[in-house]
């Protein structure tokens, strides 16, 4: 489970720099 929230974090910030 903290590694569930770990890579969502890390994937989340790569989504929002790539869409910006």
């Amino acid at each position: 489970m903290a590694t569930e929230i770990t890579t969502s974090g890390s994937r989340r910030k790569a989504i929002l720099r790539e869409e910006r």
